[in-house]
């Protein structure tokens, strides 16, 4: 199941970087979800030993921040993977000589994710996919929300 789960991720990426591309951003980099969780941790094992009284969720919310991460219900939303890029200048309204990037972050859901949790990964504002087999079992899941399944995009 694994594979075939990343397998997707490499095929929503491939959809992901043609949009990217065909948007004027270049320079694509990629960083897996365990990559992401690791970076978290240790900015969160580091704020929680400078700082032991502080309350775990206003460290995790300041964390999520810092790593442009969408805070939902008290959790950081990791996605499967981020497509940092670097985007086009444009001379005539750029004033900083610095470049410009931005990310996308992607998640390709399956059957095995509940209501719950598609709800909060819609909240996170990722560019979500799924496939067509997994596209059924998950409307079913959601039917009281099916507004949800408006954003999630064939792989």
């Amino acid at each position: 199941r694994e594979v075939e789960h990343d397998s997707q991720i490499y095929r929503a990426y491939q959809k992901e970087a043609e949009r990217i591309e065909r948007g004027g951003g270049s320079n694509l980099r990629v960083r897996l979800d365990f990559a992401i969780k690791a970076d978290v941790q240790k900015d969160i094992y580091a704020a929680r030993k400078a700082a032991p009284t502080r309350e775990m969720a206003e460290i995790k919310e300041e964390v999520a921040a810092r790593h442009e991460l969408p805070f939902v219900n008290g959790k950081i939303q990791i996605p499967d993977a981020r497509i940092d890029y670097d985007l086009p200048r444009d001379p005539a309204n750029d004033i900083d000589q610095g470049s410009r990037t931005g990310h996308q972050d992607i998640e390709v859901l399956t059957a095995a994710y509940h209501a719950g949790h598609l709800r909060s990964k819609a909240q996170a504002g990722f560019r979500n996919y799924a496939s067509s087999a997994d596209r059924s079992s998950l409307t079913a899941k959601i039917e009281d929300d099916s507004h949800l399944m408006e954003n999630i995009l064939d792989l």
